[in-house]
């Protein structure tokens, strides 16, 4: 979807992946999850495609401040 979505598009886009690294708030995945898939490839691939990534642990505090 993010490479359908942002790679070649000539309108405006906008790339973005939640990682999910909060396991207090949400199921906590990286690079072994227990029913997904991997998110090495794409975390890799983020910069050079300009995704952004948003970690959930780090960044989520900023959204939803308390």
């Amino acid at each position: 979807m993010l490479q359908y979505t942002t790679i070649g598009n000539p309108r405006p886009s906008f790339g973005a992946i939640v990682h999910h690294t909060d396991e207090v708030r949400e199921y906590l995945y990286d690079s072994a999850p227990k029913s997904s898939g991997k998110l090495i490839e794409a975390l890799a691939e983020a910069p050079k495609q300009g995704w952004h990534v948003i970690d959930m642990k780090l960044d989520w505090a900023q959204v939803y401040s308390e």
